[in-house]
This record gives structure tokens, C-alpha cells and sequence, in this order.
């Protein structure tokens, strides 16, 4: 009898240790499947990512967030692509990132354009906002001068500064791409 309870604690023991690995699987592999690795685009990615200053998984991040990976993706007020540039913005960041000024909207729907287009304006967000990311991300989204103009409203700090955004799109959008964010190199560490 003394056999018995003796090894009940460690079959339960291992019955929980179970539950928890196959828990973090299930975490794992779902979170797999809503945040994938989409290895098509890793090299267009990289290669911005590394010439436009911009962590890889933030730009991962950005892309989940507005397009889901679908190169198609056009938004309801015409932002295009994967990275979702407007088309104006297209026009304005294409001579910064390919030199000449020969501009077609329909280059937006290049995937490897439109990833170098965003991370380019991405990275020059960084710059303007000190590295702050979350500025940058709701500049990306809502636009420098709105963010300017929630700035000044107070002394922000990462943690305030989602209370002074008036738009709640870019609220969402910022918070997303941050859950995206944390998710990537939760799920993808090695890349």
C-alpha cells in the first residue's frame, strides 16, 4: 500500500508536466498558424530590414498587422500591398528608396517593392520620433503630424502615450503590431 501512494504524487506529477508541454504546443502551434513565417518574403525582408535600419520582426510585425501577408491586400482608403503604402506615399518615398522618378501606383503591388518602400518609411519613422517605436508605428499608421500633435498634448512615455491617440484605429493598429511583435520572436527565435 505504501508503494502505491509513493507513486501516485509522481503520476500526477507527470500527468501535469504532460498537460503543460502539450499546453504549450497547442500555444505554440496555433500561435504558428495565426503568425506564420512567411518564408516567400524572408529575403525581401532581411535585405530592407538590414539597409533600412528596421528590426526584421518589427517590419514581420507591421505586415501581419495590415496586410496578413496578402500581397492583394487594398485597404478601403487605398493603401496597397503588404505594408499597405498609400499611394501618395508611394510617390513621395520612391525617389528616396529607387533613386528615380519615374513612379507608377501599380508598383506598389510588388511585394519586394512595397516591403522596401515600407521599411524605408519605417526607418526614416524611427529616425523622426528618436526610436521610439510606438510613435513610429502610429506615425506609420495615423500619420507624423497627428502624433507631432499627441506628443505635445503631454510628456509621453511608451506606456502613456496610447491614452493621448485620438484615433482608435491607431491605437489598435500600434497594440497589434506589438502583440505581433512579442509573438515573432516568441515563435520564430532563430530568424
Amino acid at each position: 500500500m505504501d508503494a502505491r501512494l509513493g507513486e501516485e504524487p509522481n503520476l500526477r506529477r507527470y500527468l501535469r508536466t504532460l498537460y503543460a508541454l502539450l499546453l504549450i504546443f497547442t500555444l505554440w502551434a496555433s500561435g504558428r498558424a495565426l503568425y506564420p513565417d512567411p518564408a516567400i518574403f524572408r529575403p525581401a525582408v532581411s535585405w530592407a530590414a538590414h539597409r533600412y535600419r528596421v528590426d526584421p520582426k518589427l517590419l514581420l510585425a507591421v505586415i501581419r498587422t495590415e496586410s496578413h501577408f496578402d500581397v492583394t491586400a487594398i485597404s478601403p482608403r487605398g493603401a496597397v500591398g503588404l505594408m499597405q503604402i498609400m499611394p501618395d506615399t508611394g510617390r513621395w518615398l520612391w525617389p528616396k528608396v529607387y533613386g528615380d522618378a519615374r513612379y507608377d501606383r501599380a508598383y506598389l503591388r510588388d511585394p519586394e517593392v512595397n516591403i522596401h518602400l515600407g521599411a524605408y518609411y519605417l526607418g526614416f519613422l524611427m529616425k523622426t520620433f528618436n526610436h521610439n517605436t510606438s510613435l513610429a508605428l502610429a506615425a506609420y499608421n495615423g500619420g507624423a503630424a497627428n502624433v507631432r500633435r499627441w506628443v505635445r498634448s503631454g510628456n509621453q512615455t511608451n506606456r502613456t502615450f496610447l491614452a493621448t491617440v485620438s484615433y482608435p484605429e491607431t491605437k489598435r493598429f500600434v497594440m497589434k503590431v506589438w502583440v505581433a511583435y512579442v509573438l515573432y520572436h516568441v515563435l520564430y527565435p532563430w530568424t
